[in-house]
């Protein structure tokens, strides 16, 4: 099986030839983007048929915010993605998809502050980032408990976090991924790592193999078109 490895970015099982597997899902905008404001039955959607000049422009507001801030996450601008989806927050509290950005930013903003050659007094900010990400997507999972992208997400900031039971309660979470979503690729992955940290080879394994075989299958499912 490939070594394990956290980092900063979205690769995290590698072979010492290149890294070979997607730890983290990096579409996890497209369902707020469509459902919050698009949509009637998103959160958005009453506002948007609403007659009321002051909330179509809280709920354009919010959307301009938002998307800046996944331009910006995508960028690598981590501070600026956490000041537009506080933006977007600020119009609105009820949104779990920009939670959920939120999070992830603080996350790569984490990591980004562990990084070698950054001075000590830096890398020891780096936890109140995954602390942040923490509560962030557990306000995304406390407004929508079936989103299992930010399930997966809370056991990614967990693990990279390491702290004591964090390894556990990653786990937790992973499992409530798959639950809400078996065919959760991503998280069967994140998993795998998860239990390889903890000694846990047979069950890595295991979840290596069925993230593989999932990715496979979309993989082939894509193809057909």
């Amino acid at each position: 099986m490939a070594n394990a490895q956290i980092n900063g970015g979205f690769k995290v099982i590698k072979t010492s030839a290149r890294k070979t597997y997607v730890g983290i899902n990096n579409l996890f905008f497209i369902r707020g983007c469509r459902d919050m404001y698009g949509n009637e039955g998103g959160v958005g959607g009453a506002a948007c048929k609403s007659k009321t000049p002051k909330a179509k422009t809280g709920i354009i507001t919010a959307m301009s915010e938002h998307i800046k801030g996944c331009k910006y996450y995508e960028d690598g601008k981590y501070k600026e993605a956490i000041e537009a989806f506080n933006k977007a927050l600020k119009v609105s509290s009820e949104y779990a998809e920009v939670f959920n950005g939120l999070g992830l930013a603080y996350i790569e903003l984490g990591n980004f502050k562990r990084r070698p050659e950054a001075y000590k007094g830096e890398r020891e900010k780096a936890k109140g980032d995954f602390d942040n990400a923490i509560e962030d997507f557990k306000e995304a999972i406390r407004l929508d408990q079936n989103y299992a992208e930010a399930f997966n997400n809370l056991g990614r900031a967990y693990l990279t976090r390491g702290e004591k039971g964090d390894v556990e309660q990653a786990i937790e979470n992973y499992d409530i991924a798959i639950g809400i979503n078996p065919d959760y690729a991503d998280a069967f992955n994140n998993r795998s790592i998860a239990y390889y940290i903890k000694g846990d080879l047979k069950q890595s394994r295991e979840d290596h193999n069925k993230a593989l075989k999932l990715k496979q299958q979309t993989s082939k499912l894509a193809r057909r078109g």
